[in-house]
């Protein structure tokens, strides 16, 4: 798990995932065999798939597929940046 938290730490921080997203909607299904948008490795067709389908209106349209795990980590993530940022 700390390579995946290191992984996804490294695709915020270089603007690769977002980290305030806006979105009601999250799926989750068996995998098409796509990429995971957190660790970027395959998630295996008898491996379930989380999408999270962002729509803002602005930039952070589209959709992210995850791992369960790196949807964990990356939600983590990105409520620990927030508190950061609300902290300063």
């Amino acid at each position: 798990m700390d390579a995946e938290r290191r992984a996804i730490r490294q695709r915020i921080d270089a603007g690769q995932l977002p980290v305030r997203v806006r979105t009601d909607k999250c799926w989750a299904g068996k995998s098409g065999g796509g990429r995971c948008s957190g660790c970027d490795e395959l998630i295996q067709a008898d491996d379930n798939e989380y999408e999270v389908v962002m729509d803002d209106g602005g930039e952070t349209s589209g959709s992210l597929v995850f791992h369960r795990q790196c949807l964990d980590i990356w939600l983590t993530e990105c409520q620990r940046r927030e508190q950061s940022v609300s902290n300063d």
